[in-house]
C-alpha cells in the first residue's frame, strides 16, 4: 500500500508540472462570486456500506478539500483538491486507504488567441460514481449545476486502485467577428496497481470551427482522431469522429450544447475490433436560478472499454440538482446510468447510480451532513469478480469544518 501510495503522489506531482477534464465549477457569474476566493473543507464520516451480494462495512473517512479561482478575464486559473484516508471497522478492509484527486487549469486570453491547459489526475479505490473525488459518503457538496462525466471507468467496480491522467490543451484563434478556429489535443491514462484491469492509454487531437450566428447562438465543427493502445496487449483502436452541432443561450438562466456525428472505428486485430462505422452523440443543458441549479449530461459513441474491454460503444447520462434552503442548508441530488456494449455482440453492462445529500450550517463553519448512496450494476459479458455484480449501499453521517459555498446566480 505505500509503493502505491507513492506512485499516486508521484504521478500527482508530475501531472501539475506537466500541465497546470472540463472544470467541475459552473461558469458564468457563479464564477465571478467565487472569483479570488479560496473554498476549504475538512470533514469526518461514518459509512456503512451495505449488500446482499458483498460482505457489509462500516468505515470511517478523514477527508479535507480546497479550490480556487482567481477570477481573471485574461489568464484564468483554476484549482480543486479533494482527497482523504478511510479505515475499516467491520467487514472486508479493501477500502482502506488513501484516495486523491486533483485538478488544475490554466488559460491565456488575448484579443485574438486563447489558450487553456488542463491536467486532471486521481488515485481512488473503486471506479467513481458522486461529488468531484468520486467517493461517495463523505460529506462533499453533490448535485453542482454542472455535472461531471466520465467516459473512461464506465464499467463500476469495487476493491479496485486505479491511477488516471488525463491531460488537455487548446488553442483558439479568433479569424473575423464571428468566426474561430480551434486546435486541441488531450492524453488520457488509466493504469491498474494491482493488475486487476486493462491499462488503457489513449490519445486524441481535433481541430474545428466555431461561428457564431446571433448574440445567444454559435454553430460547432469539429473532427477528432483518437488512439487506444493497451499496453499490456498488442492491440490498438483507432476512431475518426466529424462533429456538427450548436451552443445557444436560450434565455439568461438555460444554455444548451449539442453536437453530433458519424464516427469510424478501425482496430489493428479484427477479430477483436472490427472496422465498424458509428455515430457521437454530446449534449449538455444548464439551469440556474438564484437558488437552485439543475444540469444533465449524454454521451453516446466509443470509449477504450472500461478499463475491462477492449473498446466498447457507451451510453453515458448524468443529472444534477442543487438547491440552497435559505443561507444554512443545502440539499444536493445526483444520478448517472452507463451502457458499455462490447464489440462483437460479446455483453452489454449495465450501471446506474444515484446519491442524495443535506448539508447544514451550524454557524459560520460548522457544518453537519447525511447522505445516500445507491450504485447498481449488471452485466452479460466476461467479466472479472472485482467489477461490481449487485445493488450496493451507501449510509453515511458527518461533520466538519467548511467555507460558505458561493450562491446560485444565473
Amino acid at each position: 500500500m505505500k509503493r502505491i501510495a507513492c506512485i499516486a503522489l508521484t504521478i500527482c506531482g508530475l501531472g501539475s508540472t506537466a500541465f497546470p477534464q472540463v472544470g467541475p465549477a459552473a461558469r458564468g457569474s457563479s464564477v465571478a462570486s467565487a472569483a479570488r476566493q479560496l473554498q476549504y473543507a475538512f470533514r469526518y464520516a461514518q459509512n456503512a456500506q451495505l449488500s446482499n451480494h458483498y460482505s457489509n462495512q462500516q468505515t470511517s473517512v478523514v477527508s479535507g478539500s480546497l479550490s480556487y479561482e482567481n477570477g481573471s478575464q485574461t489568464k484564468p486559473f483554476s484549482m480543486n483538491y479533494a482527497g482523504g484516508y478511510t479505515w475499516t471497522l467491520s467487514g472486508p478492509d479493501y477500502q482502506t486507504g488513501q484516495f486523491h484527486r486533483l485538478y488544475l487549469s490554466q488559460g491565456a486570453n488575448t484579443r485574438r488567441w486563447n489558450f487553456n491547459l488542463a491536467d486532471n489526475v486521481g488515485y481512488l479505490p473503486q471506479a467513481p460514481t458522486t461529488g468531484f473525488s468520486g467517493i461517495p459518503g463523505i460529506g462533499e457538496p453533490i448535485g453542482s449545476g454542472n455535472p461531471l462525466t466520465s467516459t473512461n471507468q464506465s464499467i463500476l467496480t469495487l476493491n479496485t486502485h486505479v491511477v488516471s491522467n488525463s491531460a488537455m490543451a487548446s488553442v483558439g484563434r479568433t479569424l473575423d467577428y464571428a468566426t474561430s478556429l480551434v486546435v486541441g489535443g488531450n492524453s488520457d491514462y488509466m493504469y491498474f496497481p494491482d493488475a486487476n484491469g486493462i491499462d488503457t492509454r489513449t490519445t486524441s487531437g481535433n481541430v474545428g470551427i466555431d461561428r457564431r450566428i446571433s448574440a445567444r447562438t454559435s454553430l460547432l465543427s469539429r473532427y477528432q482522431y483518437s488512439l487506444y493502445q493497451y499496453p499490456s496487449t498488442t492491440v490498438s483502436m483507432r476512431t475518426q469522429t466529424a462533429l456538427g452541432g450548436f451552443r445557444r443561450r436560450v434565455s439568461r438562466n438555460l444554455d444548451l450544447d449539442v453536437s453530433g456525428g458519424p464516427q469510424w472505428i478501425d482496430g489493428s486485430v479484427q477479430s477483436v475490433v472490427p472496422a465498424m462505422t458509428n455515430f457521437e452523440l454530446n449534449a449538455f443543458m444548464r439551469y440556474l436560478l438564484r437558488s437552485s441549479s439543475f444540469g444533465a449530461i449524454y454521451f453516446h459513441g466509443t470509449n477504450g472499454g472500461g478499463g475491462y474491454l477492449i473498446g466498447g460503444t457507451l451510453d453515458s447520462a448524468q443529472g444534477n440538482y442543487l438547491h440552497h434552503f435559505g443561507p444554512n442548508f443545502v440539499l444536493g441530488i445526483t444520478g448517472g446510468y452507463q451502457r458499455t456494449a462490447a464489440f462483437n455482440n460479446k455483453g452489454v453492462t449495465n450501471g446506474v447510480y444515484g446519491g442524495t445529500q443535506a448539508t447544514w450550517w451550524l454557524g459560520s463553519r460548522m457544518i453537519v451532513f447525511a447522505n445516500y448512496t445507491g450504485t447498481s450494476q449488471s452485466s452479460s459479458s466476461q467479466l472479472p469478480g472485482n467489477v461490481l455484480n449487485d445493488m450496493y449501499n451507501t449510509i453515511s453521517f458527518g461533520f466538519g469544518l467548511s467555507s460558505r459555498e458561493p450562491r446560485i446566480r444565473p
